[in-house]
């Protein structure tokens, strides 16, 4: 998939998100989005940064572009690192997750899609991804990654790309599991 289109549709599924936050009035008040120009050129300036990192540094030469696992990983951290979303009239000591909220949301939503469209090819589809158990607080895991990813960041540390798709590879083959599909069905799809 081109470039530009990934880019594209990437940005789209954060306009989509705000639309989504925005339908809540209780959210909308305290959650203030950037769509700006500027804001699409941050985006699509990191998540190219962060896309050719990767490629260049860790891919074999017969690789021709990134698994959904890490596109939708860049695509995440590009949202979150480009700020495109704040809380207005927050506590210094309050925890806003917001941005990690829309920014996991968009790469689990790509990820769902071209797991599909790779399992189309094979009779297969699965209607969501399914998330592992939360023992340790009453959240559900994709709030704890957000949290997690946040912790991470705001205490100076950077979010890998790597890691994160390594998260969202280990939620498809839950998903796959859940499904009685076994992993190694895709195991030359990407």
């Amino acid at each position: 998939m081109a470039r530009t289109i990934l880019t594209g549709m990437f940005w789209n599924l954060y306009l989509e998100g705000i639309k989504l936050y925005q339908s809540r009035e209780d959210l909308a008040r305290v959650v203030v989005f950037d769509n700006s120009d500027e804001a699409k050129e941050r985006f699509e300036g990191r998540f190219n940064y962060l896309y050719d990192y990767i490629y260049d540094k860790y891919m074999m030469n017969t690789v021709r572009s990134l698994d959904r696992h890490k596109t939708g990983a860049i695509a995440a951290i590009s949202i979150a690192d480009a700020e495109l979303i704040a809380a207005h009239n927050k506590e210094e000591d309050e925890v806003f997750v917001g941005d990690w909220m829309i920014a996991i949301n968009i790469g689990l939503t790509y990820l769902l899609a071209q797991l599909n469209d790779a399992l189309h090819k094979y009779g297969q589809e699965v209607d969501k991804l399914y998330m592992p158990p939360v023992f340790s607080c009453p959240r559900p895991y994709p709030e704890v990654m957000e949290r997690h990813l946040f912790y991470n960041q705001r205490d100076g540390g950077r979010v890998s790309p790597l890691d994160l798709a390594e998260k969202f590879y280990l939620l498809e083959c839950l998903t796959l599991e859940r499904n009685n599909i076994g992993c190694e069905i895709l195991a030359h799809d990407d």
